[in-house]
């Protein structure tokens, strides 16, 4: 995904991407609930974040019985999909 900034917009833009969503994977290790539950979806496990500063929604599952946090899609926010979740 930061090779497309890289070409679309730059190093610097793709270096800041590439560091907020490795925040947001350490974020997610010490805070796995601090996601929105998916609308829709009984199992508690998936989850939504938003990235701040950044268009972006974070899908993922956090499987507590063995502590894995799984990102499962990266959303744009212009996307209308994100209704969806």
């Amino acid at each position: 995904m930061t090779g497309y900034f890289y070409e679309q917009a730059g190093l610097l833009l793709a270096d800041k991407v590439d560091a907020r969503f490795q925040e947001m994977a350490e974020f997610l290790k010490t805070a796995p609930y601090s996601g929105v539950k998916i609308r829709n979806n009984v199992d508690e496990s998936y989850r939504k974040l938003i990235v701040p500063h950044f268009p972006f929604i974070l899908l993922y599952q956090y499987i507590k019985e063995n502590s894995n946090i799984c990102i499962l899609r990266v959303l744009h926010t212009s996307r209308q999909i994100t209704s969806t979740f």
